[in-house]
């Protein structure tokens, strides 16, 4: 995030962090690295550092999508299900996928889908970070330029000064800001609970148990989300 701050280089850095988190994924296949602990360590920490970018950068492009875009009605958690969409959905196939053709599907399957999104990121992400408005400032009649977002943007681009990013270090200033890292840093500490021993149980507890089942309870977890998305800014709204 720190980094994409101050170059402003969205494109780059999911495309570039999405394809080395694929590589580090492949070393899981690797013998050496099943049969010692500590590269196993290794592996996940480095597989964790550049994976965990994506979720946060796509957070910050809806949020900068929906603030171009201005349309009455459209919300953060209008774009932000599809994500629960996908994520459960594809957490039941790969239980499927697993059962048919035995661990390493994942492996290939994340790395087939990882090289799809990059290259829709390649193609269709604008290369400075800026995300499409609702008319980009084109006349949709007449193909040209809309002289008015023209001239507003010269009276900007004169008038305003550069806007630097804050640091982070300055942003914890606030106390606002301390509070809410420290719920987060709560809020993952519990979620890991479930978020991650919950396979361990459900195949050490269970005798024979299908890798489709540990794709079920994803599914089913993420379906849960589906709703607060599409409903709690409504209901936040009408209890004020």
């Amino acid at each position: 995030g720190n980094v994409v701050d101050r170059n402003r280089k969205y494109k780059l850095t999911l495309a570039g962090t999405s394809l080395v988190a694929v590589a580090v994924v492949f070393c899981y296949m690797l013998p050496c690295v099943r049969q010692h602990l500590w590269l196993l360590m290794v592996v996940t920490a480095l597989h964790g550092f550049f994976a965990a970018p994506s979720g946060p950068l796509v957070d910050a492009l809806c949020l900068k999508v929906l603030a171009e875009r201005d349309i009455p009605g459209e919300s953060y958690g209008d774009l932000r299900l599809w994500s629960a969409v996908g994520w459960g959905g594809m957490a039941l196939t790969a239980g499927e996928l697993v059962d048919a053709f035995g661990i390493n599907a994942i492996f290939f399957s994340f790395a087939v889908l990882v090289v799809l999104n990059v290259t829709i990121i390649v193609l269709y992400l604008p290369s400075d970070g800026r995300s499409p408005s609702a008319n980009d400032g084109f006349d949709s009649t007449a193909g040209k330029v809309d002289s008015t977002v023209e001239s507003d943007a010269t009276l900007v681009t004169e008038a305003s000064p550069p806007v630097r990013p804050s640091r982070l270090r300055d942003a914890l200033q606030s106390f606002e800001a301390r509070w809410v890292i420290t719920n987060l840093v709560i809020y993952g500490v519990l979620i890991t609970l479930v978020d991650r021993f919950l396979n361990v149980f459900l195949l050490q507890d269970f005798v024979g148990t299908p890798k489709v089942l540990i794709g079920a309870t994803w599914a089913v977890m993420c379906s849960f989300e589906i709703p607060v998305f599409m409903f709690v800014e409504r209901v936040w709204k009408r209890i004020g």
